[in-house]
């Protein structure tokens, strides 16, 4: 079956000579793994420079019925970053939402809204022309609720403490380490109330970030079995720092 969806590379490795292995969560089809063949080679009419991780694309290829390695007829971009590859701070949030994605996303589960989100927020990204310094932070809360694990908005003065374990604000520290204090707690919130055009406007100094990125990153942790270590966040933080 000939299948036609616009897709985000996840992964890309190098397969043979000439070819390549790409993951791509696709609009309509979930996540699959595809083989390209000839991509590498110096006559190779497609640009071997959008196949990199991020790249927005659209694709036609072959489905079959049984999980396998599909393969791909076509493929082109379906927007050409401006920014992002140039910009070390915009691919370093880039490449840290692609590793929290890879861990949170499920193979063969088609959810076009899900994909129209991760859309979006690439080129948000790559557009711009706010700070980008806090958008790392909003776009884990905003997947968290995409895919299930939202935390609640219950903050209050009777509630200023956010429990990591329950997702949620609470009246007095829990019994347990998972839980923050009622200043980050309001900060939390403050990020929870925000929309990604405006996130620029919260004052938040390079260790408040650090700090809630370590507790969105284990909040995570807490609520998605299995998921890996994260790799890039140190990355993230020594340039934000």
């Amino acid at each position: 079956m000939l299948i036609k969806s616009k897709g985000i590379i996840l992964r890309s490795i190098k397969y043979g000579e000439t070819s390549l292995i790409l993951d791509i969560y696709t609009e309509n089809y979930g996540l699959n793994s595809y083989v390209i063949g000839g991509v590498r080679n110096k006559k190779s009419k497609t640009n071997i420079g959008g196949l990199q991780l991020m790249s927005l694309v659209e694709i036609i290829a072959y489905h079959k019925n049984i999980k396998t390695l599909f393969r791909i007829k076509e493929i082109n971009s379906a927007h050409l970053y401006k920014r992002i590859p140039f910009e070390i701070l915009r691919s370093s949030v880039g490449m840290f939402m692609i590793e929290i994605l890879k861990h949170t996303l499920k193979e063969n589960e088609e959810n076009p809204d899900l994909f129209q989100f991760i859309f979006s927020w690439f080129k948000y990204l790559d557009e711009t022309e706010n700070s980008i310094s806090n958008l790392h932070l909003l776009f884990m809360l905003e997947l968290a609720e995409q895919i299930g694990i939202q935390p609640r908005d219950n903050f209050s003065l009777n509630n200023p403490y956010f429990d990591l374990m329950e997702g949620q604000f609470i009246n007095s520290c829990p019994n347990h380490q998972y839980y923050l204090d009622a200043l980050p707690s309001e900060l939390l919130y403050d990020f929870m109330m925000q929309e990604k055009e405006y996130v620029h406007e919260i004052k938040c100094s390079n260790t408040q970030r650090r700090f809630l990125l370590d507790k969105l990153i284990q909040f995570y942790k807490l609520h998605i079995d299995n998921i890996k270590e994260l790799h890039t966040f140190q990355i993230l933080n020594e340039i934000l720092a």
